[in-house]
C-alpha cells in the first residue's frame, strides 16, 4: 500500500526542475538584430537560468509595448522610446541595455544631394512620427524644422521606397537598410542624430513592473543570459547567422546578415563599454527630449524606468533597518547602566567609551556611504566625459574635412590666378585673398591642436632643422602685413649656426604666433628677433616689438583661451584668442619656459627657452628649398590618374596639373580607378579617401595586387596624425592635405616621378 501511493504521487506531481515558460516579443522580423537572443536560446544559456524562452517576431497589428502590458509577453525589446512610455505612466522598466547607439538614421540617394539637416526642408520624408523616430525629430528640431517645413509620409516599411521615388527621405537602420542599398552599388546619403549631439539608447530588453516588483532575481537571471548569448553571437558571427537562416528566416540572405552582423558590433559597442551598460543621465537627457518634443507633459516622471531603481529602494530599507537596530542597542545598553549602578565609576567609564565609540562607528559608516555615493557618480561623470570627448573629436575631425573640402577648391583656384595674372592691382587682391584663405586654415589648425592637447595625443617630431631659415620663412610669410603696418622684422644671429634636433613645424607655429601677434599691434615700428644657444642644449628666443604694449591686466590674460587684451582690442584687432594659448601649451610640452615683459604704450618682449640638442653638420640635413619655389615639374611623357569625386575639386586639380603637359585621366570613384588601373598604363595616381561606390583606401589595396603597380598619393582633406598613419599603413606611398599648396603638388610629383627616373 506504501509503495503504492509513493508511485501514485510521482504520477501527479509535476517535474521537480521544470523550466519557467516565458515569451519574448522582438520589435520586427528574424534578423542578426537579435541574434543574441537566438543564441541564448539555442546554446542552453536560458535553460541554465531555468526558462524555456519562446522568441517570437513582430505583429505590426501590436506593439511589442502592448504585447507586455497586456500580459501576452513576459519580455520585450525596444529602442529609448520604453523612456516615453514610461512618461506617459505606462507600467514598463527596463531590465538591461544592448545597443549602446540607436542605428536610425535618414537615409536618402545621392543623386538627391541632401547632406545636412537643413537640407530636409520641403522634403517628402517617410517616418514614424511621434514613435519610435523621436531621435530623427529632435534631430530637426536642434535647427528650428517642425512639421510645417517638410512633408511627412507614414512609414509603408518598403525598402525600395527611395528608388521608386515614392519619398526623398526614409527613416532607415544603418545596420540593415543602409548596408543592403551599398550592396546593390546604390550610393546614399546619412544623416545620423548621433552626430548632432542627440544621443539615444538602441535596443533595451523591458518588462512589467509587476514582473520586477514580483520577481527581481528572475528578471537579472533572464537579462543575464540574454547578455551571455550576444557575447557569444558577437564571438562567432558566421554561427549565429547560420542559426538565424536554418532556424528563424529562411528567406534571408547569408552576405547580408554578415554585413548586418559587422555594423551592430559597431552600435553595441562592446570594446568600449561592458554590455548592458546603463546611464540614468543619459536617460534624463532622452526624457529632456521627449518633453521638448511635446510628446508628453514637463512635469512626467522617470521614477521607476530601469531595474536598478528599485534595488536602491531595496537598499535605503535596509539602511534605516541598520539605524532603528543601533538605536535599539544604545537604548539597551542605557538600561543596563541603569541597573548596575553599585559599580558607578567603572559603569561611567563603560558608558562614556560605548558612546564614543558608537558615534565613531556612525560618523565612519556615513562618510563610508558618502564616499562609495561620490565615486559612482565620478565613474558616471567620467564616461560621459570621455563620451563627450569622443562625439568632440569626430565633431571637429567632420568639421576640418567639411570646411578643407571646399577651401581646396578656393585656395586651388587663387593659386592658379595667382600665377597666371600680370596686373599689379588684380595681383594684390588674390595676394590678400590666399593670405585670408591661410588664415582661416590657421584658425581650423588651432582648433584642432586644442583638442589634441587636451586629450594629451599631440606629438612632437625629433629630427634635425637650421633654425634660421625657418625663422627667414615666418618673416617672409608675415611680410605683407608687416609692410601694411610700415613695421620693419629684424633677425639678429650672430655668425653662430642654429641647427638643432626637435619639432620644426612647432617651432615655427611658435614663431608664427608671436610674430603675427607683434605684427597685429606694431604699426610704424620696429620687431627685432633675437636667437641665441645659452648652453649647448637650450635654445634661447627673444621677439621685442614697439608696437602698443600691455597693462598687468591684459598680461595676466594673455595665454588664457578666447582671450585678448580687452574687449575693445578683439573689436579693433580682431583674432580667436587661440593663438598665444597654443603657444604657452607648445612651449610647456616641450619641456621650456616662457616669459612677458610689457610697458603699455612702448612695447612687448617675448622670451622662451627650449631645451633642445644641437645638430652638427653631420647631423643636419637641410631643407628642400623647392618647397617655398613653384618650379613646374616637366612630365610630358608620364601619365597622372586623378581618383576624385568633387567635380571642383576635379577641375583646380586638372588646372595646376595643365602646365606640367602630363597626360590627365579623372574617374569619379575608387572602382573606377581600379578597372583604369587595369587597362592603362599609369605612372602616378592621386587618390582621394571618401568617395562613393569604393572608397579610396578600398581602392589602394586592390591597385597594390597588380602587377605593375604606380605610387599612390593620398589627397585628402583628413590631416589628423592618425588619420595620415592609417594612410600610409594601407598602402599609400605618401599624403597631400587639402586644402592642396601647388609648391608641395608639384615637389611630390617630382620626387615620384622625375627622382627615379
Amino acid at each position: 500500500m506504501k509503495y503504492s501511493s509513493l508511485c501514485l504521487f510521482l504520477l501527479i506531481s509535476p517535474p521537480l526542475f521544470a523550466l519557467e515558460k516565458v515569451s519574448l516579443q522582438l520589435k520586427w522580423m528574424h534578423q542578426f538584430q537579435f541574434a543574441g537572443y537566438y543564441i541564448a536560446k539555442e546554446k542552453g544559456f536560458y535553460a541554465d537560468e531555468g526558462f524555456d524562452v519562446e522568441i517570437r517576431e513582430r505583429d505590426l497589428k501590436s506593439s511589442p509595448f502592448d504585447d507586455v502590458d497586456s500580459g501576452k509577453a513576459d519580455y520585450g525589446i525596444a529602442d529609448s522610446s520604453v523612456v516615453l512610455y514610461r512618461l506617459k505612466g505606462k507600467p514598463v522598466v527596463i531590465a538591461s541595455t544592448v545597443f549602446q547607439e540607436s542605428p536610425l538614421v535618414f537615409m536618402s540617394l545621392k543623386s538627391k544631394n541632401i547632406t545636412s539637416i537643413y537640407d530636409l526642408a520641403d522634403k517628402r520624408i517617410m517616418f514614424r512620427r511621434s514613435l519610435d523616430d523621436a531621435g530623427l525629430m529632435a534631430m530637426m528640431t536642434l535647427i528650428g524644422i517642425d512639421s510645417d517645413d517638410y512633408i511627412h509620409i507614414p512609414h509603408n516599411f518598403d525598402d525600395m521606397a527611395l528608388i521608386k521615388d515614392d519619398v526623398d527621405v526614409m527613416s532607415a537602420y544603418k545596420t540593415d537598410q543602409v548596408l543592403n542599398y551599398k550592396d546593390m552599388g546604390i550610393a546614399t546619403n546619412i544623416l545620423d542624430p548621433s552626430s548632432y549631439g542627440i544621443d539615444f539608447y538602441g535596443d533595451l530588453i523591458f518588462t512589467h513592473e509587476s514582473t520586477v516588483r514580483n520577481k527581481p532575481e528572475r528578471v537579472k537571471a533572464f537579462v543575464r543570459a540574454s547578455l551571455k548569448g550576444w557575447e557569444y553571437a558577437l564571438d562567432h558571427p558566421e554561427e549565429s547567422v547560420d542559426l538565424i537562416i536554418e532556424k528563424y528566416n529562411k528567406k534571408a540572405v547569408r552576405k547580408h546578415l554578415l554585413l548586418e552582423a559587422e555594423a551592430t558590433k559597431n552600435v553595441i559597442k562592446l570594446n568600449y563599454v561592458p554590455l548592458g551598460t546603463m546611464h540614468e543621465q543619459r536617460f534624463k537627457r532622452i526624457a529632456d527630449i521627449y518633453k521638448n518634443l511635446a510628446l508628453v507633459a514637463n512635469s512626467s516622471s522617470l521614477d521607476g524606468l530601469t531595474l536598478n531603481s528599485y534595488e536602491n529602494s531595496g537598499r535605503r530599507f535596509t539602511t534605516q533597518t541598520i539605524f532603528v537596530m543601533l538605536g535599539s542597542v544604545i537604548l539597551l545598553i542605557f538600561i543596563l547602566i541603569v541597573v548596575i549602578v553599585f559599580n558607578y565609576k567603572l559603569n561611567k567609564l563603560v558608558k562614556d567609551k560605548t558612546k564614543k565609540l558608537l558615534l565613531n562607528n556612525i560618523e565612519l559608516a556615513n562618510n563610508i556611504e558618502q564616499i562609495n555615493e561620490k565615486n559612482s557618480q565620478l565613474e558616471v561623470a567620467k564616461l560621459d566625459a570621455d563620451n563627450a570627448n569622443k562625439v568632440k573629436s569626430l565633431f571637429l575631425a567632420n568639421m576640418s574635412h567639411e570646411i578643407r573640402t571646399p577651401m581646396n577648391g578656393i585656395y586651388g583656384s587663387l593659386q592658379l590666378l595667382n600665377k597666371k595674372t600680370e596686373v599689379k592691382e588684380d595681383k594684390v587682391l588674390i595676394d590678400q585673398a590666399l593670405f585670408s584663405t591661410k588664415c582661416l586654415l590657421t584658425i581650423i589648425n588651432d582648433i584642432l591642436d586644442i583638442s589634441k592637447m587636451e586629450e594629451g595625443k599631440l606629438e612632437f617630431d625629433v629630427i634635425s632643422f637650421d633654425l634660421i631659415e625657418i625663422t627667414k620663412c615666418v618673416i617672409t610669410d608675415l611680410s605683407q602685413n608687416s609692410e601694411l603696418q610700415a613695421t620693419k622684422i629684424s633677425l639678429k644671429t650672430g655668425n653662430t649656426s642654429q641647427n638643432w634636433f626637435g619639432d620644426p613645424t612647432r617651432i615655427r607655429q611658435i614663431l608664427l604666433n608671436i610674430l603675427s601677434n607683434s605684427v597685429k599691434f606694431t604699426k610704424n615700428g620696429t620687431i627685432d628677433v633675437f636667437i641665441e644657444s645659452r648652453e649647448d642644449n637650450l635654445l634661447s628666443i627673444e621677439v621685442k616689438d614697439s608696437g602698443i604694449g600691455m597693462n598687468e591686466s591684459q598680461l595676466s590674460q594673455l595665454f588664457q583661451r578666447f582671450e585678448q587684451a580687452d574687449k575693445s582690442i578683439t573689436r579693433k584687432y580682431g583674432g580667436t584668442g587661440l593663438g598665444m594659448a597654443i603657444t604657452h601649451a607648445l612651449i610647456d610640452l616641450m619641456k621650456g619656459t616662457i616669459n612677458v615683459s610689457s610697458v603699455e604704450g612702448e612695447g612687448t618682449c617675448f622670451r622662451f627657452f627650449l631645451p633642445l640638442v644641437k645638430a652638427y653638420s653631420k647631423d643636419f640635413t637641410e631643407i628642400n628649398e623647392t618647397t617655398s619655389r613653384q618650379l613646374t615639374p616637366d612630365l610630358a611623357d608620364y601619365t597622372i590618374m586623378i581618383v576624385e569625386d568633387n567635380k571642383i575639386n576635379q577641375m583646380v586639380l586638372k588646372k595646376m596639373l595643365s602646365d606640367t603637359n602630363a597626360n590627365l585621366l579623372v574617374v569619379e570613384n575608387g572602382l573606377m580607378a581600379v578597372n583604369a588601373s587595369k587597362e592603362t598604363k599609369i605612372d602616378l595616381i592621386l587618390m582621394d579617401v571618401q568617395m562613393p561606390v569604393m572608397d579610396g583606401v578600398t581602392a589602394c589595396k586592390i591597385i597594390k595586387q597588380l602587377a605593375k603597380c604606380p605610387p599612390i598619393i593620398a589627397l585628402t582633406a583628413n590631416v589628423m596624425a592618425q588619420d595620415i598613419t592609417y594612410y600610409l599603413h594601407s598602402g599609400f606611398d605618401a599624403h597631400l592635405g587639402k586644402p592642396l599648396e601647388l609648391a608641395h603638388l608639384y615637389q611630390m610629383l617630382s620626387q615620384q616621378l622625375l627622382t627615379e627616373s
